[in-house]
């Protein structure tokens, strides 16, 4: 396998990304860079919760994935979900990626 070296230009001047994702770069007039983002959590899953929900996993309560939440105010009349998740039982993610306190009632997502 080579190692990625070669950026290509987007269709947003001064904007390089990996040469594998080009038609990304058609599109990147249409999405955002962040490249400021950090945190001071040193636990991989504790981290993942915290970017998922915008929430400490500390609380008591479990909150839902940003991905559930937008699925609960998207068009309900969709027959497939809107949002899908792999759940392992052994680990957080369940947690990290799920409904939280919506709720069973909102696994329609």
């Amino acid at each position: 396998m080579r190692p990625f070296k070669t950026p290509i230009e987007t269709n947003v001047k001064g904007i390089y990304i990996n040469e594998l994702l080009p038609m990304l770069a058609k599109q990147a007039d249409k999405y955002s860079l962040i490249r400021s983002m950090t945190h001071s959590v040193n636990a991989h899953e504790t981290a993942s919760y915290m970017m998922q929900t915008g929430h400490d996993s500390s609380d008591r309560l479990v909150y839902p994935s940003i991905g559930a939440v937008v699925s609960l105010f998207k068009d309900m009349t969709m027959a497939i979900r809107g949002y899908t998740s792999l759940y392992y039982p052994d680990n957080l993610a369940g947690t990290i990626f799920g409904v939280g306190f919506l709720g069973r009632d909102t696994d329609r997502l």
